[in-house]
This record gives C-alpha cells, structure tokens and sequence, in this order.
C-alpha cells in the first residue's frame, strides 16, 4: 500500500505539472507520470506475491513478468493522457473525460494483475472466481474515477496525497479483491502454459521488486522537496529581481520556457488557484506563477479583472459568454479552443451584473 501511494504520488505531480508544458518536455512529463506510476503498480502486485505463501515453489516467467509492467505502464499512459492531455489542450477534463481515463487506469490495473499471476510457474491449478473477478476490476475503476477526479477534476483540487491514497486504494483493493477470487489447488502438474519458458526465482524477482521499490521512494522522497530547498548550512540566493516588482505594478511573474518572466496585465486571460501557488493562462499556454490567487489579484486592476470563483480570476474583457447551472454557472473565455471557468453560487449576480445579462 506504501508503494502504492508513493508512486502515485509521484505520478499525479508530474501529470498536474504538465499542464504548463508544451511540445517534447509536455511529452517528457506524461512518459515519466506513467512510467512512475505503472512501476508503482507493477511493485505493488509482486511484493504482495512475495507475502503469498504456497506450499509448493513459485517462479515467474520473465516475459510475462515484463509484459504485465510493460501492459501496466501503457494503460496507465493512456490513462494519464485522456485526464490532463486530451482535448481541448490546457482545459480540465469532463466527466467523460474522468470516466473514460477511470476505466483506462482500472482495465490497466485489473490487465497487469491477472498477467502477473499467468507469469507464476508452479506445480499446482489456479482458477479465478469470474463473479469476484469482475468485483475487482470495478473496485479498480470505480478508486481510479474517484483518484482522478480528486486530482484533475473540476472544482477545488483536493491536496495531492488524497488523490494518491485514492489510487493507491484502486491499486491495492484490486488486487487483494482478486487474490479472494483465486483458488490455489495441487493438481499435480504446471498451471500454467509454457513451462517451459525462461523463469525467475522468487528470491530473485525480491531483489528485483526491492530495486524498483526503492527508486520510487526516492523520487517520492525528492518530490515532497520544495523548489528552491536549499542543503543544511548552505548559503540561501537572493531574492530574483521580479519578486521586487511593487504589487501595484500589475505584472506577475511566472515561469516561461525555463525562465521566469514578468506577464503584463493585457497578456493575462484567467488565473487558476494550484494549492499555495496559482496559473496564469494567457489565451494559448497556461504558466506556473510562485505566488497565491490572493498575492496574483491584488497586482491586477480590479476595473479590469472580476473574481468568479475562489480558484478563479478572469479578465473582463476576455469573457465571451456566460451560461447558467442551477445554483452555478460558467463564463466561457474568448481563446482558441474555448475555454470555460466556473462561477460560484455567491458570484453569479456580480458576473451578471459586469456582463449586462
């Protein structure tokens, strides 16, 4: 389960702070949050086979062993790329969206599963519960809907461990859920086809699952670092000089093709609430900025901008339309694709009213 967690966690980071990349590095970023992720999983299912204990030998085929993390790591990719990559470019997924990456991530946890298990080599039957089977692979969808949306969802962002504990409980549940659908009999022959196939010891694959295990810790180790940590004793830099820049000033400053720059006031189209940080989206690429939606506002000029949403500015100008529902709405950014921002319930007359509708 501790596994579970850290690998996704390391795996939801990367997939959130894709959203202000673009070209190889967006690319970069995607391939790296599945492969995490896709080796968390794969980790998780070998140590709780190394906890199994039958009492016969067990030995894994390598390939199969290699195509259940490779199977793992492809779905999760697709998964990772239909919640923060798909179209419209830079907007949150919908539901549809969220549904149609919940059932990618679940079939790819369920698919790595049950190859991991056809990969055990033993002398013995093993036959699967289909009713308990299909259980696991709905508890599989069902966490992954739930993680993702935590995640990527519209909405206040829940804080990133929770999404991780969501998929490490996707991740986990499934695969206890189908080791209760697995009956281990001695049969008195290889369970499985291809006997004859080259196969890993169990003590081997433990060294193995432990090498992948411990590069997970550490990059779920260096991604709780903050960004500009410094080593104990170290001389801290000074502060860059668009910190300096007065609050009145009306530029904001974010991080640009590797460079911090200053974006004025005109280039701002919205900007999103991200934990203590916050995004500037400039009507085509959205930019990380160090400073909070409260530090952001208060640089804009309130003639020009109007608070929707407590994640959410947008400049006036730049709203193209505003549609109602329910107790909520939504303004619609005039950009290419749209783009829309959510309206709280509390906010709704004072858009009505800036906008004449």
């Amino acid at each position: 389960m501790l596994l579970a967690v850290q690998g996704a966690y390391v795996s939801l980071a990367l997939a959130r702070d894709t959203a202000a990349e673009t070209g190889l590095r967006r690319r970069l970023m995607l391939a790296a949050s599945s492969f995490v992720l896709g080796t968390g999983i794969w980790t998780m299912h070998f140590v709780g086979m190394l906890a199994l204990s039958l009492p016969v030998p067990v030995d894994y085929d390598i390939l199969l062993t290699l195509v259940s993390a490779l199977a793992a790591i492809l779905t999760v990719g697709v998964a990772v790329a239909l919640a923060v990559a798909g179209p419209p470019l830079g907007t949150k997924p919908g539901v549809n969206r969220i549904l149609l990456a919940s059932v990618a991530m679940g079939v790819g946890i369920a698919t790595m599963h049950y190859i991991g298990m056809h990969a055990m080599r033993m002398h013995g039957t093993l036959v699967h519960d289909p009713l308990i089977v299909a259980l696991s692979v709905a508890i599989a969808v069902a966490s992954s809907a739930l993680s993702l949306w935590l995640a990527f969802g519209h909405g206040r962002r829940a804080p990133l461990v929770v999404a991780a504990v969501a998929m490490a409980l996707a991740i986990s549940g499934m695969h206890y859920t189908a080791m209760w659908a697995a009956d281990f009999t001695d049969g008195g022959h290889v369970a499985a086809a291809g006997a004859g196939a080259p196969a890993i010891p169990s003590g081997v694959l433990a060294v193995v699952v432990a090498v992948v295990a411990f590069v997970i810790s550490a990059a779920f180790l260096l991604a709780l670092v903050p960004d500009g940590a410094a080593a104990p004793g170290a001389r801290k830099p000074g502060p860059a000089p668009v910190v300096m820049v007065e609050e009145r000033d009306g530029r904001v400053p974010v991080l640009k093709n590797g460079a911090t720059v200053l974006l004025s006031q005109s280039d701002i189209v919205s900007v999103e609430a991200d934990a203590h940080y916050s995004r500037l989206f400039d009507g085509q690429a959205t930019y990380f900025c160090n400073l909070s939606i409260s530090e952001v506002e208060r640089r804009l000029d309130p003639a020009r901008f109007i608070r929707v949403h407590r994640s959410h500015i947008v400049r006036k100008e730049a709203i193209a339309g505003f549609r109602r529902e329910g107790s909520h709405g939504h303004v619609r950014l005039s950009c290419t694709p749209p783009r829309e921002i959510p309206v709280s319930r509390g906010r709704i007359l004072t858009v009505q009213q800036t906008l004449g509708v």
